[in-house]
This record gives structure tokens, sequence and C-alpha cells, in this order.
């Protein structure tokens, strides 16, 4: 009996460790993404990180980052807050509003930001796009992975792209 619970608890604990880490793909069930695209406007203090991690996103397959016009409606909007009493160091909000855009801040209070250096900061911003565009957190190195040591991830790695695949497939 003891060595049927020990191997019951081994391929169990396998299994486990299996789906935690096989090649699986993490997305949400909704997003800022209408018509192919996330129409955004705001600003940030990041606006090259900013600039360097929208360019990420639109150069792999086919959803983009566009600017917002007048002729539009703005699907996300990006800005700093200046808040000690968030508890949040940056965030993605999806409202799910036709009448009120998803919204990423960036918190210039928090210390966080501040010790980062450019890519790391790049890869903050990446990360939180990439909640736009239906993708969650992730277990496997890449960009969105949760975690709370920042890297200097600012390519898209195999597991971001096969969460990306499985939400815009071609």
């Amino acid at each position: 009996i003891k060595m049927k619970k020990t191997i019951i608890i081994f391929l169990t604990l396998i299994c486990f460790v299996s789906w935690v880490f096989a090649a699986s793909n993490y997305t949400w069930e909704y997003s800022s993404v209408d018509w192919w695209e996330v129409r955004w406007d705001g600003s940030t203090t990041y606006s090259t990180q900013l600039s360097n991690a929208i360019n990420t996103w639109n150069n792999y397959w086919h959803t983009d980052f566009k600017p917002d016009n007048a002729l539009t409606f703005e699907d996300l909007t990006i800005m700093d807050i200046n808040s000690s009493s968030s508890p949040y160091y940056w965030k993605y909000s999806y409202y799910g509003s036709m009448f009120a855009s998803d919204e990423l801040k960036i918190n210039t209070a928090s210390n966080w930001m501040w010790k980062l250096n450019s890519k790391q900061k790049e890869n903050v911003i990446a990360h939180e796009l990439g909640h736009s565009l239906w993708l969650d957190h992730s277990y496997a190195w890449n960009i969105m992975l949760w975690d709370w040591t920042i890297e200097e991830r600012t390519t898209l790695w195999s597991q971001d792209k096969s969460s990306y695949n499985t939400k815009w497939p071609n």
C-alpha cells in the first residue's frame, strides 16, 4: 500500500509539473482588440520604451497598435499616474465598453519604475500591452512571464507567440 501511494503521488507530481511547464497557451477572455487592431491614445514619461514595446507586438503578426484619430474609437488609454497610495506599479484594466477605453497605467510614484533600466521598462510595457491582446501571465521564459524579477526580455519568445497565435490565428 505504501508503494502504491508513493507511485500515485509521484505520478501526480509529474502531471502537475508537466501541466505548469507545458507549452500551453495562457490567454484571457477579453481584450482591447477590435477589428484586428488596438487604437490607443495617451502619453507616458516612458515614451521611448512604449514605442519600442508597440513595435515588438506590431512586428509580429497581424494585430496592430495604432494611434487613435478622429474617425476611430479609442480602445486603450495609456497614462502615467503619480500615486503613492496605489497598490499597483503598472496595470492594464479592461472595461469592456465602447464608451470607455481600457487603460494601461504606469505609476511614476513607484520606486520600482525608477529602479528599472530602459530594457526592463520596455519589458514591463510590452507585458502590459500583451494583456490588451488577450494574453495572460505564463510560466515560460518570455515577455508574459509572471515574475517579480523584471528581466530585459524585449523580444517575443515561443510561448508569447504560441499564446498569441491561439487568440489570433492566421
